[in-house]
């Protein structure tokens, strides 16, 4: 057997990709891998690469799996996994080997015995997994650009990140000119002052990108064959759209939590709910209770910070007004792992004073203990789905799209009696 220790990226690739399968289609793997960020440690970006990469490759990597990984656990299965595409798929066509120089004192996940088995089995059935896969496509490359075109409307899709105002200060969110020809006050002129602040939010965004390379272009249409363009959304002002093949992981404002990569169909709940509540804070002065923003199955957290965001700067508003009770966001998540990486989620990115209730949303109501404190004036309702038909989305799961026809009557039922209960269960809602 051979002896030696996988590189670290490889086993924080292989939980990730557990982690999604094991959810059942609940948690994207892309959701796990940020679960895991923080005990990835300095492995992060290359794992999350290798996981990504294995998931699009699974259907084929599946196929010429040694036996002795068919028959084994999942974790050990996504560890082969992980190695066998970096062996014959990635640029580098080899495996990495622990480095003790780069990351001495690392602690592994998975004993000794399964790095030396996913070695020894590679270096046994490389050649024989090789001539598999080239028998079946022509050549390894013609089976990658396979998968790869099965994946080309995912990779063909815009980048979308938004503003997190929840890390800008209240001055930030303010005009810096004591100019009365402050552009961005001119245009904005006759929207709602919270709006105005959106715009002196986005524009400091806007030049922190331009300090890193990102050139800065009013449309899509308008973009050049230089540098990286970005633009705004056309519908969503606190979304920022960049082009497919743009790298933004280690982009500073990402990594600082100023702009959080998000989809751009998951940011329209919150900015649709929280600007249908205008007239409401606005008539809230001399109210007992905040209102708040119920986001009904909140986990992985990104509707719940998106609205919590987008409060942020209504209360940047109140703020300054004095003594108006701020709106709140509570999430609730009633599975104790979604609800975990939930709470992360919220205190990585700025949001650690949102309420979060480990609670089954059908069992709360209006005049719930828990939200006594509380005047919920609207909910995001966001239930479990299949991921079924999201060709965007290379990430939904770490098993196959296709889902039981039982399974999807399930989930449709569930939607439903959520639906139902929202909409019973709290009477006095503006808006679901």
């Amino acid at each position: 057997m051979v002896k030696g220790f996988l590189d670290g990226s490889y086993e924080y690739a292989a939980l990730a990709l557990d982690r999604s399968a094991q959810s059942g289609g609940s948690e994207s793997l892309r959701s796990s891998l940020y679960f895991l960020q923080e005990q990835c440690g300095t492995y992060f970006h290359s794992a999350y690469a290798l996981a990504m990469q294995c998931h699009k490759l699974r259907v084929l990597i599946k196929s010429v799996l040694p036996s002795v990984f068919i028959r084994a656990g999942s974790q050990l299965q996504m560890l082969a996994m992980v190695a066998i595409y970096d062996t014959l798929f990635s640029s580098r066509r080899r495996v990495r080997l622990h480095n003790e120089k780069l990351h001495s004192g690392h602690t592994f996940v998975f004993s000794a015995n399964w790095h030396s088995l996913v070695l020894s089995e590679i270096v046994k059935h490389r050649k024989s997994m090789t001539n598999a896969i080239a028998s079946q496509y022509g050549s390894m490359s013609a089976a990658k650009k396979h998968f790869d075109k099965e994946n080309s409307l995912a990779s063909n899709t815009f980048r979308y990140a938004r503003l997190n105002a929840l890390r800008l200060s209240h001055q930030l969110l303010q005009c810096k000119s004591s100019k009365i020809e402050c552009q961005i006050c001119l245009q904005c002129s006759g929207k709602s002052d919270w709006r105005r602040r959106l715009e002196h939010g986005m524009d400091w965004l806007i030049e922190n990108l331009r300090k890193e390379g990102f050139r800065y272009v009013e449309s899509e249409q308008s973009r050049s064959e230089t540098g990286t363009p970005f633009w705004r959304d056309s519908l969503l002002p606190d979304v920022f759209v960049f082009p497919p093949s743009t790298k933004l992981y280690n982009c500073k404002q990402v990594t600082d939590g100023h702009l959080v990569l998000q989809d751009k169909g998951s940011c329209m709940p919150a900015y649709v709910v929280v600007s249908a509540l205008e007239n409401v804070w606005n008539s809230s002065s001399g109210s007992k209770r905040p209102f708040a923003i119920l986001d009904a199955c909140a986990a992985p957290g990104n509707k719940s910070l998106h609205a919590a965001s987008l409060l942020a700067i209504v209360n940047s508003e109140m703020y300054q007004r004095g003594g108006d009770i701020a709106p709140q966001v509570i999430s609730v998540e009633r599975d104790q792992r979604r609800f975990d990486l939930l709470f992360k989620r919220l205190q990585e990115l700025g949001s650690p004073e949102t309420p979060v209730l480990y609670d089954d949303f059908l069992e709360l109501h209006a005049n719930s203990s828990e939200l006594s404190s509380y005047d919920v004036k609207a909910i995001i309702l966001d239930p479990s789905c299949s991921g079924s038909g999201m060709q965007t989305r290379s990430d939904i799961g770490a098993g196959d799209k296709m889902q039981s026809e039982s399974r999807l009557q399930a989930l449709q039922k569930f939607q439903l009696q959520m639906l139902i209960h929202a909409l019973t269960a709290f009477s006095q809602l503006d808006i679901v």
